[in-house]
């Protein structure tokens, strides 16, 4: 059995007090608190650490625009071929790096500039480089490797010239005046370069006179030596490029130097 216990009213407020006290400080802090974020961490690079070393290229602007003057004229443009100067390719001869060789069939006599033109046209169709281009013109029923009316030639600069002469005949007695009375080997006229080339032998040596177009002339002494081709010459003074001239058994003159043929003149006396 229960026992009443009494309990008075100033205990029961003394009691409401504590209550109402313990209530109110639970509170004062945030009922809803916000979640806790995860920790920021940021990348941190080291001071002494080195910069990256930049990759070496190859600066090829140079060759580029040197190869791109070669087939420029000073004003910097391909000058443009005229209408009326009409030309078709006949054949084209390479040796890889070295030179090259192109007969162009013209339909009429042009002029130096027409000429100029048509070279370099030609000769930028073609990005491959050369040491030599050499290019020979013939009219309308000029035989091939029978006289060029005109050359071309990158040797390594541009050289244009109008030969002029239709024919063989012609030739040869422009070549006769300059025969002496030395002992002749023989005469050839260079299609390739235009050049006509007369070789002898005077007081127990052997001479080579070569008569260019623009009206230059060189003599040189010359040295024999044995080829199986035939009659080897070349200058006694020698040649970087090996250059030499082989008299052959058609009697034709071979122009030939280390790599090998460059053209073959004609004889014309």
């Amino acid at each position: 059995m229960y026992r009443l216990v009494i309990i008075s009213k100033r205990t029961i407020m003394i009691l409401a007090v504590c209550l109402i006290s313990f209530v109110a400080s639970s509170c004062d802090g945030d009922p809803f608190p916000a979640p806790r974020t995860a920790p920021r961490y940021q990348q941190v690079f080291s001071a002494t650490a080195a910069p990256p070393t930049p990759v070496a290229t190859i600066d090829i602007s140079a060759t580029i625009t040197s190869a791109f003057a070669a087939n420029t004229q000073p004003g910097g443009q391909v000058p443009v071929v005229p209408a009326e100067a009409t030309y078709s390719v006949i054949q084209t001869n390479i040796v890889t790096g070295i030179r090259k060789s192109i007969d162009v069939r013209l339909d009429k006599e042009v002029s130096e500039d027409a000429l100029r033109a048509i070279a370099l046209e030609l000769k930028s169709g073609d990005s491959r480089p050369y040491d030599r281009t050499f290019i020979v013109y013939y009219l309308p029923g000029m035989p091939v490797g029978g006289g060029g009316w005109a050359t071309t030639h990158f040797d390594p600069a541009l050289a244009v010239r109008i030969l002029g002469l239709a024919g063989q005949e012609e030739r040869a007695d422009v070549s006769a005046a300059l025969i002496s009375d030395r002992e002749d080997i023989g005469s050839w006229l260079d299609d390739v370069t235009g050049v006509r080339i007369v070789m002898y032998s005077e007081g127990g040596k052997l001479y080579v006179e070569q008569y260019f177009n623009d009206g230059r002339f060189l003599k040189e002494e010359l040295v024999e030596k044995p080829s199986p081709s035939g009659q080897r010459l070349e200058s006694k003074g020698g040649s970087s490029l090996g250059s030499h001239w082989v008299v052959d058994n058609t009697g034709n003159l071979q122009i030939r130097d280390n790599v090998g043929l460059v053209s073959t003149a004609k004889r014309i006396k």
